[in-house]
Protein backbone atom coordinates (compact mmCIF):
# COMPACT_ATOMS: atom_id res chain seq x y z
CA UNK A 1 0.00 0.00 0.00
CA UNK A 2 1.08 3.33 -1.05
CA UNK A 3 0.35 6.74 -0.28
CA UNK A 4 -2.71 4.59 1.42
CA UNK A 5 -3.90 3.35 -2.11
CA UNK A 6 -3.88 -0.61 -2.33
CA UNK A 7 -1.25 -1.36 -6.18
CA UNK A 8 -0.50 -4.40 -6.72
CA UNK A 9 3.55 -4.91 -7.54
CA UNK A 10 5.00 -7.47 -9.16
CA UNK A 11 7.48 -8.83 -6.98
CA UNK A 12 10.87 -8.31 -8.86
CA UNK A 13 13.84 -11.14 -9.79
CA UNK A 14 16.33 -10.97 -7.16
CA UNK A 15 18.77 -9.06 -9.25
CA UNK A 16 15.91 -6.21 -9.54
CA UNK A 17 15.41 -6.45 -6.02
CA UNK A 18 17.27 -2.50 -5.04
CA UNK A 19 16.56 -0.94 -8.03
CA UNK A 20 12.49 -1.54 -7.82
CA UNK A 21 12.65 -1.13 -4.42
CA UNK A 22 14.18 2.31 -4.89
CA UNK A 23 10.60 3.87 -6.58
CA UNK A 24 9.22 4.00 -3.10
CA UNK A 25 11.78 4.70 -0.98
CA UNK A 26 11.95 1.17 1.10
CA UNK A 27 13.95 -1.58 1.11
CA UNK A 28 13.24 -5.21 1.79
CA UNK A 29 14.80 -6.28 5.66
CA UNK A 30 15.71 -9.86 4.45
CA UNK A 31 18.51 -8.77 1.75
CA UNK A 32 15.76 -9.16 -0.52
CA UNK A 33 14.29 -12.88 0.36
CA UNK A 34 10.80 -13.68 0.06
CA UNK A 35 8.71 -14.93 3.27
CA UNK A 36 6.36 -17.61 3.01
CA UNK A 37 3.05 -15.48 3.78
CA UNK A 38 3.31 -12.92 0.59
CA UNK A 39 6.69 -12.61 -0.98
CA UNK A 40 8.46 -10.25 0.67
CA UNK A 41 9.43 -9.91 4.65
CA UNK A 42 8.97 -6.74 6.28
CA UNK A 43 10.63 -3.36 5.67
CA UNK A 44 12.68 -0.83 7.10
CA UNK A 45 13.75 2.91 5.75
CA UNK A 46 16.97 3.03 3.71
CA UNK A 47 19.79 3.82 5.70
CA UNK A 48 21.76 5.26 2.75
CA UNK A 49 19.95 8.05 0.84
CA UNK A 50 19.57 7.66 -3.07
CA UNK A 51 20.90 10.33 -5.24
CA UNK A 52 17.61 12.19 -5.29
CA UNK A 53 17.32 12.70 -1.63
CA UNK A 54 20.60 13.94 -1.63
CA UNK A 55 19.58 16.82 -4.08
CA UNK A 56 18.89 19.87 -2.38
CA UNK A 57 15.59 21.36 -3.06
CA UNK A 58 16.78 24.72 -3.02
CA UNK A 59 19.68 24.30 -5.84
CA UNK A 60 21.01 28.41 -5.33
CA UNK A 61 21.65 28.13 -2.18
CA UNK A 62 25.58 26.96 -1.16
CA UNK A 63 25.81 23.69 0.79
CA UNK A 64 25.72 23.75 4.51
CA UNK A 65 29.06 22.37 4.69
CA UNK A 66 30.20 24.82 2.60
CA UNK A 67 29.45 28.09 4.81
CA UNK A 68 32.02 29.37 7.42
CA UNK A 69 30.60 30.16 11.25
CA UNK A 70 32.77 32.94 12.10
CA UNK A 71 33.20 33.47 16.23
CA UNK A 72 31.50 36.89 17.01
CA UNK A 73 31.87 38.81 20.07
CA UNK A 74 29.03 38.06 22.83
CA UNK A 75 26.68 40.19 25.01
CA UNK A 76 26.55 37.59 27.35
CA UNK A 77 29.28 34.59 27.49
CA UNK A 78 27.77 32.64 29.95
CA UNK A 79 25.00 33.07 32.26
CA UNK A 80 25.43 32.65 36.12
CA UNK A 81 23.56 33.30 39.66
CA UNK A 82 24.60 37.03 40.10
CA UNK A 83 24.23 38.15 35.99
CA UNK A 84 20.76 36.55 36.04
CA UNK A 85 19.85 38.88 39.03
CA UNK A 86 21.39 41.59 37.27
CA UNK A 87 19.35 40.80 34.04
CA UNK A 88 15.96 40.21 35.27
CA UNK A 89 16.81 43.65 37.57
CA UNK A 90 17.24 45.81 34.40
CA UNK A 91 14.75 44.35 32.41
CA UNK A 92 11.78 46.85 31.37
CA UNK A 93 9.20 44.02 30.88
CA UNK A 94 9.16 40.22 31.26
CA UNK A 95 6.39 37.64 30.23
CA UNK A 96 4.59 36.08 33.40
CA UNK A 97 3.00 32.82 33.09
CA UNK A 98 0.46 31.18 35.44
CA UNK A 99 -1.93 28.35 34.61
CA UNK A 100 -6.14 29.10 34.47
CA UNK A 101 -8.34 26.82 35.83
CA UNK A 102 -8.78 24.31 33.10
CA UNK A 103 -5.24 23.58 33.61
CA UNK A 104 -3.77 25.77 30.57
CA UNK A 105 -0.60 27.75 30.20
CA UNK A 106 -1.86 31.60 30.39
CA UNK A 107 0.83 33.87 29.33
CA UNK A 108 0.76 37.97 29.27
CA UNK A 109 3.57 40.33 29.21
CA UNK A 110 3.91 42.28 32.52
CA UNK A 111 5.99 45.11 34.00
CA UNK A 112 7.25 44.42 36.93
CA UNK A 113 10.06 45.39 39.78
CA UNK A 114 12.94 42.65 41.33
CA UNK A 115 13.55 42.83 45.46
CA UNK A 116 15.00 40.62 47.14
CA UNK A 117 13.42 36.78 46.46
CA UNK A 118 10.66 38.12 45.21
CA UNK A 119 8.65 40.02 42.45
CA UNK A 120 6.28 42.55 42.24
CA UNK A 121 3.94 43.05 39.18
CA UNK A 122 0.79 45.37 39.29
CA UNK A 123 -2.61 45.54 37.42
CA UNK A 124 -1.75 49.13 35.79
CA UNK A 125 -3.98 51.95 33.80
CA UNK A 126 -3.04 50.69 30.58
CA UNK A 127 -6.16 50.53 27.97
CA UNK A 128 -8.01 46.96 29.82
CA UNK A 129 -11.73 46.11 29.43
CA UNK A 130 -11.80 45.19 33.18
CA UNK A 131 -9.22 45.43 36.12
CA UNK A 132 -10.31 41.80 37.46
CA UNK A 133 -8.03 39.84 35.30
CA UNK A 134 -7.80 36.67 34.27
CA UNK A 135 -4.33 36.06 35.78
CA UNK A 136 -5.75 37.25 39.03
CA UNK A 137 -8.38 34.15 39.29
CA UNK A 138 -5.31 32.22 38.18
CA UNK A 139 -3.40 32.92 41.29
CA UNK A 140 -6.11 32.07 43.08
CA UNK A 141 -6.71 28.97 42.30
CA UNK A 142 -3.32 27.85 41.70
CA UNK A 143 -0.16 29.57 42.90
CA UNK A 144 2.06 28.02 39.80
CA UNK A 145 4.05 30.83 38.23
CA UNK A 146 6.71 32.24 36.28
CA UNK A 147 8.37 35.19 35.11
CA UNK A 148 10.63 35.09 31.81
CA UNK A 149 12.51 38.09 31.01
CA UNK A 150 14.93 37.46 27.04
CA UNK A 151 16.72 39.24 24.90
CA UNK A 152 16.12 38.63 20.72
CA UNK A 153 18.27 39.47 18.02
CA UNK A 154 18.87 38.34 14.49
CA UNK A 155 22.41 37.92 15.84
CA UNK A 156 21.76 34.52 17.51
CA UNK A 157 25.31 34.96 19.06
CA UNK A 158 23.72 37.94 21.76
CA UNK A 159 20.41 35.51 22.72
CA UNK A 160 20.00 34.73 26.10
CA UNK A 161 16.51 34.48 28.74
CA UNK A 162 16.25 33.96 32.48
CA UNK A 163 13.30 32.63 34.16
CA UNK A 164 12.22 32.64 37.65
CA UNK A 165 9.91 29.69 38.99
CA UNK A 166 7.89 30.44 42.00
CA UNK A 167 4.38 30.68 43.64
CA UNK A 168 2.25 33.67 42.92
CA UNK A 169 -0.73 35.45 45.31
CA UNK A 170 -2.64 38.73 45.22
CA UNK A 171 -1.53 40.96 48.09
CA UNK A 172 -4.20 41.88 50.52
CA UNK A 173 -2.76 43.10 53.37
CA UNK A 174 -2.70 47.29 52.34
CA UNK A 175 0.87 48.15 53.55
CA UNK A 176 2.78 45.30 51.75
CA UNK A 177 0.80 46.75 48.59
CA UNK A 178 1.73 50.06 49.25
CA UNK A 179 5.52 49.26 49.64
CA UNK A 180 5.69 47.10 46.05
CA UNK A 181 3.71 50.08 44.34
CA UNK A 182 6.91 52.04 45.68
CA UNK A 183 9.10 49.97 44.26
CA UNK A 184 7.61 49.79 41.30
CA UNK A 185 7.51 53.32 40.52
CA UNK A 186 10.93 53.53 41.73
CA UNK A 187 11.49 51.79 38.62
CA UNK A 188 8.76 52.74 36.21
CA UNK A 189 8.20 56.62 36.18
CA UNK A 190 4.64 56.23 34.63
CA UNK A 191 4.21 55.04 37.75
CA UNK A 192 4.89 58.24 39.62
CA UNK A 193 1.80 59.77 37.69
CA UNK A 194 -0.65 57.42 37.23
CA UNK A 195 -0.23 54.47 40.09
CA UNK A 196 -1.76 51.23 39.10
CA UNK A 197 -4.95 50.82 40.25
CA UNK A 198 -5.58 47.25 40.43
CA UNK A 199 -4.41 44.35 42.23
CA UNK A 200 -0.52 43.71 42.95
CA UNK A 201 1.26 39.96 42.37
CA UNK A 202 3.60 38.61 44.12
CA UNK A 203 5.75 36.33 42.87
CA UNK A 204 7.68 34.41 45.87
CA UNK A 205 11.01 32.61 43.80
CA UNK A 206 11.82 29.27 44.16
CA UNK A 207 14.24 28.77 41.55
CA UNK A 208 16.37 30.18 38.86
CA UNK A 209 16.45 28.67 35.44
CA UNK A 210 18.68 30.94 32.62
CA UNK A 211 20.32 30.26 29.19
CA UNK A 212 22.88 30.32 27.93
Amino acid sequence: MIGGLAIPLECPEPGDAEKAIDLVGWRPSGGGARAASDGWGSYRRRTTPSRADRRSPFPDLPRPDALTSPKRPTTVDMVDQPTARRLVTDARFGVLATVTTEGHPHVVPCCFVLHGDVIYSAVDAKPKSTLALRRLDNLRADPAAALLVHHDDEDWSTLWWVRVDGRGSVLEAEHTRAQALHLLAAKYPQYRSTPPPGDVILLEIEGWRWWP
